[in-house]
């Protein structure tokens, strides 16, 4: 049985192939893609400087998504921050690239938070800054293979 991890990259990979494919109308959400993305940048999340153990992710929705390549999608979003007291929003933007098969992550680089501000600093439901996901400086960005040249 695959463990959590093999099981997160899976499911965002049958949700991007899903997307690839036309198989999901155009701005649709895609069954279970949120809750994974989710998953994964907790994990990236857990061990960082700036990152509190008390927070989690609670929702990870990308709001935009291009086919970049014939098996790269990019991606823009709102993630869900919550602690004890309250949620808070921030961007992400990713950038995944399928393998051959389109049925696991063969690299991807992802992008978290707004720099200029704290990452709990704007509460869930107050209306998003206008620059998002276009922001200055990114808190986190996390790289797994990716190679630019490739990319």
């Amino acid at each position: 049985m695959p463990d959590a991890e093999d099981r997160v990259e899976h499911l965002i990979a049958h949700g991007l192939s899903s997307f690839l494919d036309g198989s999901v109308p155009d701005g649709e959400p895609i069954p279970m893609l949120a809750a994974a993305l989710a998953a994964l940048f907790e994990r990236l999340l857990a061990d960082q400087e700036g990152w509190s153990r008390y927070w989690w992710i609670d929702d990870a929705n990308p709001e935009s998504m291009e086919r970049r390549a014939r098996l790269k999608v990019e991606m823009a979003g709102t993630l869900t921050l919550g602690d004890e007291r309250r949620q808070s929003i921030q961007p992400f933007l990713a950038i995944f690239r399928l393998d051959g098969s389109r049925t696991r992550l063969d690299a991807y680089r992802v992008r978290l938070g707004d720099a200029a501000g704290a990452m709990d600093a704007i509460p869930y439901g107050a209306r998003r800054p206008k620059h998002w996901p276009e922001v200055d400086g990114w808190a986190f960005t996390f790289d797994h293979r990716w190679d630019e040249r490739a990319g």
